[in-house]
């Protein structure tokens, strides 16, 4: 499994999603962080000798055909607009052989165009529908 996560890589929406990741020991993850807007340390550290490979990209563009899915993480202040760098687009994801699905935990800003929300590989609104039903089953399981 081959995932890139790219954005503000400070949210905690991201440090879940990477450790989840490296749950998987063969996991490859790419990560693309807005300036200033890194992973923190040691979630990279725990994400490495739980066996995932954790690689560093300064471009989407760089490795988005190496990927099995993107998890674009929003920006959460607007004054952190996205570089081009770090938008993904639908030119981007048609040079791909098998284009990755695309998730985002939404609200999206401008890293995210509303052009991409109509493909097929485009998943963020399934993932936002699913996680009520993957929020109550654990609310579920942990009142048990």
């Amino acid at each position: 499994l081959s995932v890139m996560v790219a954005g503000d890589l400070t949210q905690r929406c991201v440090r879940s999603f990477v450790l989840g990741l490296s749950m998987y020991q063969a996991a490859r993850i790419i990560l693309v962080a807005h300036p200033g807007k890194d992973l923190d340390s040691a979630s990279k550290a725990k994400a490495i000798s739980s066996g995932a490979t954790v690689l560093q990209m300064e471009r989407i563009a760089e490795g988005v055909d190496q990927v099995d899915a993107i998890y674009m993480a929003g920006m959460n202040d607007p004054a952190d607009a996205p570089l081009p760098a770090h938008q993904l687009d639908a030119q981007m994801l048609g040079s791909c052989a098998v284009p990755p699905v695309v998730l985002h935990p939404l609200p999206r800003g401008i890293e995210l165009p509303k052009s991409l929300d109509d493909l097929p590989n485009s998943a963020y609104f399934r993932q936002s529908a699913n996680a009520v039903s993957l929020r109550m089953a654990l609310i579920l399981s942990l009142l048990r």
